[in-house]
């Protein structure tokens, strides 16, 4: 007894494998039991087991340790918390030294077991090589037959396990959470259950001895036969599927405790409601009884009215007696009212003590709350009296004579010793959180660079995946009309690709980017095969060249940068607006994320629309949208005949809108015809349809129609859209001027050939450049437009035609004119060069000569009409 007392109070080993005995501190409810288990902490293990002694070898249960988190609390002796995977273990050490010493042995287990899994995942994050051109080994598509290929299986490379015991698929391995198998005791579950079953039947011979009534019996009864069936159906649940509960550890005197308090449980629900339902059919035979005993009243008195039809003296009496009923029913139903608002007012006020004893229980624990705060503050105070020591003997030596009868109490001295350790406890309690956040921030970090590898990995499968898909047709193009392989097997295999890599969801998948946009404008498919297989070969070449672009970008230190001053403008606006300023209108000429441009342009438009938005409040766009839909249906009308045509037209290369049936058509027309019922006057024109589009790929229905009113009436000039289009034509005549001033060369040789610059540029102001330009660069024109509003429509139209000079004075002829200007935007694939000219080269670039020419040329149209 000696010794075993002894060893439980050393702590633990100090080689490389801590064990020791700790107490495992469980709670039922209220009730809270101490459980003595043995503690093994071996050396690179990502588990800590424990035993039921240190003879045992089968655990009772074990701590997964990368993902633990300990605490201790110095008010509660010797006592710490483990956390991990949603399970808390309270454990007691013999003292406080023992504890602080398991603590520091379980974080340095911890930061061994994730740098030995980061090291691990290092070597399996390796990317994969890249693939070798086709073209060297296919120079051309215009093959030979005579050529020979020999197809051999790559050697498979050995898989290892992963760290986190998943296979390939996600799922957990077989054996990713058993325990040590050893040959111990076997625990049989099953004694439990038949103890139970036992009881039940002396209960119910019980009853039968002594005669219980019927009625206690009809309560009772059910009560153990359902009790039965649970133990019944326990049994079975044991033996499901061959799984035996004595096999697993975890399952000892505590799980057998569980499983009888849950089947006492449900013994006592099932009694509860068998009461229940006794009482509830007691009082609905006492209603029926009293409906019965009116019935009968009422058929007496319908009788005597029969057999008084002759008698005018007996109808009166009858007439008399029933009124007199009548008048006693309405004074029982006045006195049921009154005491119903007795027992409402009755409930009201114990309702308001109670509140009023909540508050005083608050204004308990603030008082408790204030004492803790003044006793620190003693403690304090003390620690800084005993650091002056110098100090503190004068003021003695100088209050001494005055204070010689007073003494201090044991009590006292007991308190602040107390005091004392609890200070240091908690200074102890310090160092250690300090220590343990330092560690799950690192614990943080590594996670984050797994999961940064992940990523990459996954992206550069990705793109090996597209690039062999795009070989993988290549090939089957080639082999065709090659006799060295089966005419069959080639078909078989065309057929196969057709059918897994050409249907409608793969050219969702593969064929488009993040935004819905297909590659290539021929996404339906031609009518030969074998263009076909080229085309979509190419499809996945460039699907997989993006990837590998976007990758790349992501590791340049430049787009890094970029996105980290994004980052740190957007936390100063979290939970609020963005309000327009020099670093913004910076940020977004230099470009907004993708993952941002929701959010930018949501604010955005709010400041444009935020009186107007005061003005009508919320659920006006639903209103107009439920006008419009019952409008429309009503009868012709030429704007909502016009938007239905316009529908399948607005984005026919994006997957969204390709089609009446894609995703975002119906919320398209909503949005077009709440506007509609918004702004009578504009109504609808062609291109408005394009503005909502553009703003649906990012925003919601109500955000998009939003921005169609801060297009419309506020960031482009008024009569832009509409019947005439006056402003937009007046701002055509004022392009044609600046290119005259920036431009000389480009509007002289336009000039000598006659040609009219609007005819091209018309649609680039009246659709924000959506009809012309690739939507790689219009979308991040809009993001200008929206800050800036109508001038960056002049800077980008002008930069454009600047960096077409040389091709434009280049052209011989009006014809070669009109083809090189038809396809200047498609050629615009670059926003950087485009935005370095139309933000430094054209500058100054002022807002007041645009706005003069336009007033002027304005006045001329109209003159004109």
């Amino acid at each position: 007894m000696a010794a075993s007392t002894s060893k439980e109070m050393l702590p633990p080993e100090t080689g490389k494998r801590h064990s020791g005995y700790l107490k495992l501190i469980e709670t039922i409810g209220p009730l809270k039991s101490t459980k003595k288990r043995w503690f093994v902490l071996e050396e690179n293990a990502l588990f800590l087991y424990y035993y039921r002694s240190e003879r045992e070898f089968t655990p009772v249960g074990r701590i997964y340790l990368p993902t633990a988190v300990f605490t201790y609390d110095p008010k509660q002796n010797c006592t710490f918390v483990i956390r991990s995977n949603g399970e808390s273990l309270i454990l007691e050490a013999p003292d406080c030294k023992s504890r602080l010493y398991w603590l520091q042995a379980l974080q340095t287990q911890r930061r061994i077991c994730i740098e030995s899994q980061a090291k691990e995942f290092g070597s399996e994050a390796e990317l994969f090589p890249k693939l070798p051109d086709l073209a060297e080994f296919l120079p051309s598509l215009g093959f030979s037959s005579a050529d020979n290929f020999s197809i051999e299986p790559a050697a498979e490379t050995e898989e290892r396990s992963s760290v986190f015991y998943v296979d390939e698929k996600g799922g957990l391995h077989e054996n990713s959470f058993q325990y040590p198998v050893s040959e111990g005791v076997n625990y049989d579950d099953k004694q439990t259950f038949s103890n139970a079953a036992d009881a039940t039947t002396k209960k119910m011979q019980y009853l039968k001895s002594n005669k219980i009534s019927a009625a206690e019996s009809a309560y009772t009864l059910p009560c153990l036969l359902n009790n039965q069936r649970i133990i019944k159906a326990s049994q079975s649940a044991t033996k499901l599927n061959g799984f035996n509960f004595s096999s697993f550890p975890l399952l000892r005197s505590k799980k057998n405790y569980d499983e009888l308090i849950t089947v006492v449980n449900a013994l006592k629900e099932r009694c509860l409601d068998l009461h229940d339902e006794v009482a509830a059919s007691r009082d609905l035979i006492q209603v029926l009884q009293n409906s019965i005993v009116a019935n009968k009243d009422q058929t007496a008195a319908l009788q005597r009215l029969i057999n008084a039809t002759g008698n005018e003296s007996e109808r009166l009496q009858f007439y008399l007696d029933t009124e007199s009923q009548r008048a006693q029913l309405q004074t029982e139903n006045e006195k049921f009212k009154s005491e119903l608002k007795k027992a409402t007012d009755k409930v009201k006020n114990f309702e308001k003590q109670m509140l009023k004893q909540v508050d005083d229980m608050e204004s308990y624990k603030q008082a408790l709350r204030s004492k803790d705060e003044i006793i620190l503050r003693l403690t304090n105070e003390c620690c800084a009296q005993k650091q002056d020591s110098v100090n503190s003997d004068l003021i003695l030596d100088a209050v001494e004579p005055f204070f010689e009868d007073i003494e201090i109490t044991d009590v006292v001295d007991q308190e602040v010793d107390k005091m004392k350790d609890l200070v240091s406890g908690y200074e102890t309690q310090n160092q250690f959180l300090n220590k343990e956040i330092l560690e799950l921030h690192n614990l943080i970090r590594h996670m984050e660079s797994r999961e940064i590898s992940h990523t990459k990995r996954y992206y550069n499968m990705e793109a090996q995946f597209y690039q062999l898909k795009s070989r993988y047709l290549l090939l089957l193009n080639h082999f065709r009309p090659n006799k060295v392989l089966s005419p069959n097997v080639v078909e078989e295999l065309v057929k196969e690709a057709r059918k897994t890599l050409l249907d409608d969801k793969a050219q969702c998948d593969y064929f488009t980017d993040d935004l819905g946009f297909y590659f290539t404008a021929s996404h339906a498919g031609s009518g030969s095969l074998n263009e076909e297989l080229v085309q979509r070969a190419g499809d996945l070449q460039r699907k997989s060249d993006q990837i590998s672009s976007k990758q790349k970008k992501e590791a340049d230190e430049l787009y890094l940068d970029w996105l980290t001053r994004w980052d740190s403008f957007l936390v100063n606006f979290s939970g609020r607006l963005l309000e327009p300023n020099a670093e913004l209108k910076q940020l977004i000429r230099s470009g907004v994320p993708h993952a941002y441009r929701a959010r930018v342009w949501k604010d955005l438009i709010n400041n444009w629309v935020k009186d107007t938005l005061a003005e009508v409040g919320t659920g006006y766009f639903t209103c107009l949208c439920r006008q419009g839909l019952a409008k429309s249906s009503e009868g012709y009308d030429p704007s909502f005949k016009q938007i239905d045509l316009d529908l399948a037209r607005t984005l026919p290369h994006n997957r969204h809108f390709e089609d009446m049936q894609a995703e975002k058509i119906e919320p398209l027309r909503r949005v077009l015809y709440a506007y509609r019922q918004h702004n009578a006057d504009i109504g609808y024109c062609q291109g408005l349809n394009r503005l909502a589009a553009v703003a649906l790929l990012y925003l919601s229905e109500e955000d998009a129609f939003w921005a169609l009113v801060a297009i419309i009436e506020h960031l482009q000039p008024r009569n832009y859209y509409g019947r005439t289009v006056i402003a937009a034509q007046a701002d055509q005549r004022v392009l044609d001027e600046i290119v005259h001033e920036k431009l000389p060369k480009v509007y002289a040789h336009l000039h000598s050939f006659e040609v009219d610059l609007s005819l091209f540029t018309f649609s680039w102001f009246l659709t924000i450049f959506v009809d012309n330009f690739p939507h790689q660069t219009y979308l991040n024109i809009w993001d200008c437009f929206l800050f800036e509003g109508n001038k960056v429509l002049f800077r980008f139209a002008i930069a454009a035609l600047k960096l077409k000079e040389d091709e434009i004075v280049a052209c011989k002829s009006s014809g070669a004119l009109h083809s090189c200007l038809s396809k200047i935007g498609e050629s615009m694939n670059d926003y950087k060069a485009l935005a370095q000219v139309a933000f430094r080269t054209l500058n100054p670039f002022s807002q007041k000569p645009i706005e003069q020419k336009r007033q002027l040329y304005l006045a001329e149209i109209l003159a004109e009409n």
